[in-house]
């Protein structure tokens, strides 16, 4: 694990997961997610439902607060496409999706609540990630998620990196 300064260093490619801290960024808040589930749900787009309210929205254009963590990664890696991923246990017994690993590089932004976090580097760590903290979980990294509290996050896709080989650091 490796802790770093500022964003910049945070979205580097790397084979081990990274943590960051940043409170400069204005966080979401509940009404922020409840507006994002509403016009989700109302405009039928897609989104997936865990078990005792674990909700994972794929279309966040109308949160606002996102794009400046989203600007700070794009102007990191220009002609790079992100996706974002808002994800909400709307209780601490939401279900989410278990031990897994992603095709894609992911930032994770905590901004409401706490989640435990599992990442299984070389060694086995584990995090209470809270507001305004950060992980960066390379592509093929397992890694598990609990919620602690009743927590919103949001997940940053860094999609350039599917397809191509990339000398990791």
């Amino acid at each position: 694990m490796k802790i770093v300064n500022k964003i910049e260093d945070l979205v580097t490619p790397s084979k081990h997961h990274k943590f960051f801290r940043d409170d400069s960024f204005e966080r979401l808040t509940w009404e922020d997610v409840i507006d994002n589930l509403d016009r989700t749900i109302s405009e039928d787009l897609h989104y997936k439902s865990r078990d005792n309210y674990g909700i994972v929205t794929h279309d966040t254009r109308d949160i606002l607060k996102i794009y400046p963590v989203l600007n700070k990664i794009k102007e990191t890696l220009p002609g790079v496409e992100i996706t974002t991923h808002l994800y909400a246990s709307l209780t601490s017994v939401s279900k989410t999706f278990g031990k897994h690993n992603d095709v894609i590089d992911v930032v994770i932004w905590q901004c409401i609540g706490v989640t435990n976090w599992t990442i299984y580097d070389d060694q086995t760590f584990h995090y209470k990630l809270r507001p305004g903290e950060f992980l960066y979980i390379p592509k093929e990294m397992y890694h598990d998620t609990t919620p602690e509290t009743p927590r919103a996050s949001v997940s940053f896709g860094i999609e350039h990196f599917r397809n191509e080989v990339f000398d990791w650091k």
